[in-house]
């Protein structure tokens, strides 16, 4: 009897990586990665049957990229992602990066959010999220001045920034950057150049040289014996009224023959200094005159002192005259 217009249901069995049973339909049903055999049979009123089989193939998604990425920073503009975990060989999107290995290098990135895959010649992973921060800030280059020089009686300076920009930190070194005043004191004699840094670390350019300058000045005869010739002293310059002068025992004396200046004047032991005839030399504190030194003031030479302090050694002024004749 021919009974094939009556069929019971058809029937599926799930073999190989993906196990299971069912009627119908394979709607809905999840394979799992590999190979799955799938085996359909039809059967009629009598038990007769027949079967179909075929292999489904689901492929492994690529593992999603594990990232490593590198901000912009103070002086580079651009931030850069590592990808790693990767399938050997392979293209990363966006962008259609081709790579070798398991790890793919992305640089020169602008600042943004970037979504990247990885296709391994059959498919494409999830994606991975990379988010390039906006580079941070670099400090405008600091205003600063030497504000107080030293003295005779003080031998240091001060350097002072101004205006103060708040949340930045100040240096004078380059390499301490504690000092959120912008006023730095006891600023020993030197060169210096102040710089700027913010909370993200970034530094500022330096400013032009500032320069503490001691307010002593030292004979070092290296030129002359010229008292207003600068090379002869350290450092270079001839002294001024703010200047504490030292004479030292060299073997090259000073001789004034201009009028001079000094704040203080000190012969130490054994040295030598003479002032030309006609010739004034102020000073405007203390003279001092070491054990073995000679200070000498010709015929109509001056010293003339502002303030009324006492002087230390000896001083040799020398007057001509004339003898009387009946």
């Amino acid at each position: 009897t021919d009974l094939c217009s009556t069929v019971n249901p058809l029937t599926y069995t799930l073999s190989g990586d993906t196990i299971g049973t069912g009627t119908s339909s394979l709607n809905g049903v999840v394979f799992n990665t590999g190979n799955t055999t799938v085996k359909w049979t039809a059967t009629d009123a009598i038990g007769n049957t027949s079967n179909c089989t075929f292999t489904v193939t689901v492929s492994a998604l690529p593992n999603t990229p594990i990232k490593a990425i590198t901000q912009p920073t103070c002086t580079v503009a651009t931030g850069s992602v590592v990808l790693s975990g990767l399938p050997v060989g392979g293209t990363v999107n966006p962008g259609g990066i081709s790579y070798s290995g398991t790890s793919c290098t992305i640089t020169g990135l602008a600042p943004g959010t970037y979504n990247y895959t990885v296709y391994n010649g059959s498919c494409t992973s999830l994606a991975v999220n990379v988010v390039i921060n906006t580079q941070p800030l670099t400090p405008a280059t600091p205003s600063a001045t030497a504000t107080t020089q030293p003295t005779c009686a003080i031998t240091t300076g001060t350097i002072t920034v101004n205006p103060i920009v708040a949340g930045l930190k100040y240096s004078i070194d380059g390499t301490n950057y504690t000092n959120t005043t912008g006023i730095f004191t006891g600023v020993a004699v030197g060169t210096y150049y102040v710089t700027a840094q913010n909370s993200s670390g970034c530094i500022s350019l330096q400013t032009p040289a500032i320069i503490i300058v001691s307010a002593t000045k030292t004979w070092n005869g290296s030129a002359s014996t010229d008292w207003s010739n600068g090379a002869n002293w350290t450092p270079n310059g001839v002294p001024n009224a703010t200047n504490c002068v030292v004479i030292p025992d060299l073997g090259v004396k000073p001789v004034i023959s201009t009028d001079a200046f000094a704040n203080s004047l000190t012969l130490q032991n054994n040295s030598l200094l003479n002032v030309n005839s006609n010739i004034a030399i102020t000073v405007t504190n203390a003279v001092v005159v070491n054990p073995g030194s000679q200070f000498l003031l010709a015929d109509s030479a001056s010293l003339i002192q502002i303030n009324n302090v006492a002087n230390t050694g000896n001083i040799i002024v020398r007057r001509n005259s004339t003898s009387n004749v009946r």
